[in-house]
């Protein structure tokens, strides 16, 4: 999926339920911020890393798991050497092998919470972890498995993932919440707000967006609120927000200096959404991130 793209070119990623990989990345090392139609698990097996999720960065050291559902907002900044371990699975997926789910139903951390807990401090979830860990692949395996092999190693990894996210509903930090729109406008989505994020300084109208994924204007701004939520331009606003936070915590550069680079066209403007955001000025949020 889009995590492993730069690891995985002949593979098709997109086309998988689920996919279960491990990683080792060098300090410095940047994802940027991003979202996807399918569910991210994340976890932290060594190293520190400062992980971006919803308006806040978290101190996402050893032993952290982090949960993303689909369409969330997420990237990293990785403040030493980082090992990791990522399952990615599909809406589908979890629907065909949870009974009683529709379309409509989404896995999702429950709402007071965190959206991550350190694995490590809970036995039963740690000893699923392991287990988990010692069927991914790592970015170094020769892949050279039989068919058999690689079958059987997806079935048993499947079945653990299935264990893992039952264990993290009982134990009170997932839950199943009905949505107003179902996953299969969760690819068109996608391309949309991965195309904002790539280039906040020119955002679609929301006729280009809506031509971006071949669907009518009004089409598309029903479903686009229906899924996310709130409106486009109100959405549009919320991801130049969260690229502005990036280069506040960054960079150096002026609060106009960054105004102008994610496309509003006075710092007044501009400062009026942070606020709306954060309920502090860019200046005062950077001068609480020490940046």
């Amino acid at each position: 999926m889009e995590y492993q793209i730069n690891y995985q070119m002949n593979e098709n990623i997109k086309g998988m339920p689920f996919s279960c990989w491990k990683y080792n990345q060098e300090k410095g090392y940047k994802y940027p911020l991003h979202c996807h139609a399918y569910y991210e698990i994340s976890l932290v097996r060594k190293g520190k890393r400062d992980e971006y999720y919803n308006h806040q960065y978290y101190n996402a050291d050893e032993g952290k798991l982090f949960f993303f559902s689909p369409l969330s907002v997420h990237g990293f900044n990785n403040n030493s050497e980082v090992s990791d371990m990522i399952l990615q699975f599909s809406p589908e997926f979890i629907n065909i092998n949870i009974p009683n789910l529709n379309k409509n139903d989404i896995i999702t951390v429950v709402s007071e919470k965190e959206p991550f807990l350190n694995y490590r401090e809970d036995k039963d979830i740690e000893e699923l972890i392991d287990e988990i860990c010692a069927l991914c692949y790592s970015v170094s395996d020769a892949n050279e498995e039989s068919f058999e092999k690689v079958m059987n190693r997806n079935i048993n990894t499947s079945m653990l993932l299935l264990k893992l996210l039952k264990l993290l509903i009982n134990k009170g930090f997932l839950t199943i919440k009905h949505s107003q729109n179902n996953y299969l406008g969760f690819p068109q989505m996608e391309t949309v707000i991965n195309t904002i994020l790539s280039d906040p300084c020119n955002i679609p109208t929301l006729q280009e967006a809506a031509d971006l994924v071949n669907l009518s204007y009004y089409h598309f701004s029903r479903m686009f609120k229906k899924t996310l939520g709130i409106n486009y331009q109100e959405y549009c606003n919320m991801l130049r927000i969260c690229h502005a936070e990036g280069l506040l915590r960054e960079t150096d550069k002026s609060i106009s200096e960054i105004a102008y680079e994610i496309g509003y066209e006075s710092n007044t403007s501009f400062i009026k959404s942070f606020k709306k955001f954060h309920n502090i000025t860019p200046s005062k949020y950077r001068d609480k991130k020490h940046v």
